[in-house]
């Protein structure tokens, strides 16, 4: 389901950034436990990045998550961008098999050394708000007679 370190290599070196959508989980949607909560700005914490990029000819978005816990599989939209998203996901953590923390650390460090270029010259785009207490799920019946 994962790239693997090399993966994510090829991946930047091979392609420019079209656009970038912050991925954000809220506060509420965490463990008070959870290591990242000290990383919080404005009760939210930036988890990764939506990125769309081009090959040239060819453009596709990729799922990348930077700050993964076992919460964020808790949230509706989370496991839709993951569906969605099949084998274009890269998930940088232990939690990974093929993550160690060198290669957390490195990763990282590359994927925001891309994007840090990126917006240099450009902005974010709308960011993902991911809260699972606003996970809501409608169903409607309709009889026709």
């Amino acid at each position: 389901m994962t790239w693997k370190y090399p993966e994510l290599l090829g991946f930047i070196n091979s392609r420019t950034i079209k656009s970038l959508k912050p991925i954000y989980v809220s506060k509420n949607s965490l463990h008070e436990t959870n290591s990242y909560l000290d990383s919080l700005t404005n009760n939210k914490l930036l988890v990764g990045y939506l990125i769309e990029s081009t090959t040239g000819l060819v453009t596709d978005s990729s799922l990348c998550i930077f700050r993964f816990s076992n919460e964020l599989l808790d949230i509706n939209l989370f496991k839709k961008l993951l569906k969605d998203h099949g084998s274009r996901i890269c998930i940088i953590d232990t939690y990974s098999d093929s993550w160690g923390e060198k290669k957390v650390f490195l990763g990282k460090q590359i994927i925001r050394e891309w994007t840090d270029d990126y917006l240099m010259d450009n902005n974010m785009n709308n960011e993902i708000y991911l809260n699972k207490l606003c996970d809501l799920s409608i169903r409607i019946r309709v009889n026709i007679l």
